[in-house]
């Protein structure tokens, strides 16, 4: 195993001469015969100090779990949680879980919810302490019972007043610019020698954080927009000349789009922010829609937020950007079918604020519970400054770095699930040249195919088409043998 291949954590025993020498309180002492006080956890069953989880990059990270032997006097502990950034489903289950496991794992009688994200360290007000009763129900509730909030970042006064108030351990919960925040609160307390443990909990809807298989909330992200997609479906078939358009999330990756689509089973066109595709012209969007109306008469479209930055060939007024893709799509169906004498029946579907204000379904409580735990007993171990995840399915321990830099998921236009999504729908590509932009955004991310040849590649490209011109409509229309 090369060594520069290992992400390694830090430890507040780190350059220190003291051992983590008390015995985790989940040990199962075999000398305790009061099941009520004891733990559950035999010794052979804790996590071994070294053990690593390679990722698909090849990298190998620290796994995380319970270990023996913990780092800090838990009957001692204080401990706070944060939320911050956009809403997403299951936040109030890592919420619940992390009290729950501080309080009845560790025994942790300090557990304070700061409200209103990093704002909230520095208000007295917004500092709530937090028992198991009063996070018992939370995980049946959509979003944060602290609020949250995308402001209020001073690392000097947040780590001022963690510092006065005696806190020995923070979580927090939040994409990639609360880890920044993390990150940066992490040096300042370096540079006052102040070893408060902070652990990053990752947090996003669009599922673009690097590194981890996914994030919480995208299963019930996905669930809840398969409801209006069948909704559009249902219009668009049940209306002359029926479109059902819906917009779901998705800034700078199409994750739920395609993943909706995928599961939805009846959508004939998904764009995302990946493939870039032109609206006008020849083989463009529209062209395309109005072909199949010809013979479908019916058409179901998802879009993902973010394909506003993917359209090639429409230019907003001067100093403006597309401010909602869904509108002007609609916009411009409406003005080509008005064009071409067609009357279309189009119902626009946005349902991004429902989707994530939902609460968290049975497989992300399940997600949120493994994070929520394996922070805690990580943190008890001593470990700093990281973020856990899933790597291949089993929790790790991430460096803060890694999480808060550019190097966002992204749908790559050779991924199984996009090429699934193409035969799925039927679609071809709606910009000639997006696979060759998509590859220059692999490269970048440094992610090679070593397997598929320069021809396979081209194949792939030309695989999906309107077919050849001047064909009779039969050969014209076998594109749409689709649902």
């Amino acid at each position: 195993m090369d060594s520069k291949q290992i992400n390694k954590i830090e430890n507040i025993l780190d350059n220190e001469t003291d051992f983590a020498t008390f015995i985790n309180p989940c040990y199962a002492d075999p000398k305790n015969k009061d099941f009520l006080r004891g733990g559950w956890i035999k010794r052979d069953n804790f996590q071994k100090k070294d053990e690593k989880v390679k990722s698909d990059e090849g990298q190998y990270y620290i796994r995380g779990g319970p270990r023996f032997h913990i780092a800090l006097n838990n009957q001692k502990v204080k401990a706070c949680i944060m939320t911050c950034g956009g809403l997403c489903p299951g936040i109030n289950v890592v919420i619940r879980e992390l009290v729950m496991a501080l309080k009845y794992n560790y025994g942790v009688q300090e557990i304070y919810g700061i409200k209103w994200g990093f704002h909230g360290f520095t208000k007295k007000d917004c500092w709530i302490k937090l028992t198991p009763e009063d996070v018992k129900h939370i995980h049946l509730l959509g979003g944060t019972v602290l609020g949250t909030s995308r402001c209020g970042f001073d690392g000097n006064k947040i780590a001022k007043e963690l510092i006065k108030n005696e806190v020995d351990m923070v979580f927090f919960i939040g994409g990639d610019g609360t880890h920044k925040g993390i990150n940066e609160l992490s040096k300042i307390l370096k540079e006052k020698k102040k070893k408060i443990i902070l652990v990053g909990i990752p947090k996003s809807i669009d599922n673009d954080m690097p590194i981890i298989d996914k994030s919480f909330g995208l299963e019930s992200a996905i669930q809840e927009s398969v409801r209006t997609i069948r909704a559009a479906n249902v219009e668009a078939n049940c209306n002359l000349n029926g479109i059902g358009l819906v917009k779901l999330f998705g800034r700078s990756s199409g994750f739920v789009a395609m993943l909706a689509t995928l599961a939805a089973r009846d959508v004939n066109i998904c764009l995302i922010p990946e493939i870039p595709f032109n609206l006008y012209g020849d083989g463009g969007l529209l062209d395309f829609i109005f072909k199949r109306m010809e013979v479908k008469e019916h058409c179901v479209i998802v879009v993902s937020d973010g394909a506003r930055f993917s359209v090639k060939d429409y230019k907003p007024a001067k100093g403006r950007t597309i401010d909602d893709i869904g509108l002007l799509i609609k916009k411009e169906i409406i003005e080509k079918s008005e064009e071409l004498g067609i009357e279309v029946n189009l119902k626009y579907m946005d349902p991004t604020y429902v989707v994530r204000a939902v609460p968290a379904n049975e497989y992300d409580c399940n997600l949120c519970a493994k994070l929520a735990e394996s922070a805690v007993h990580c943190a008890f171990a001593g470990y700093t400054n990281f973020s856990v995840g899933m790597i291949n399915n089993k929790p790790c321990m991430i460096p803060l770095e890694k999480m808060c830099g550019k190097n966002k998921r992204k749908i790559l236009y050779n991924s199984e699930d996009y090429l699934m999504l193409l035969a799925s729908t039927g679609q071809p590509s709606f910009y000639p040249e997006s696979h060759e932009e998509n590859k220059n955004e692999i490269k970048e991310d440094k992610i090679e195919d070593k397997e598929i040849d320069t021809k396979e590649k081209n194949a792939r490209k030309d695989s999906i088409d309107f077919g050849e011109k001047g064909k009779d409509n039969d050969n014209k229309t076998s594109i749409f043998d689709f649902h």
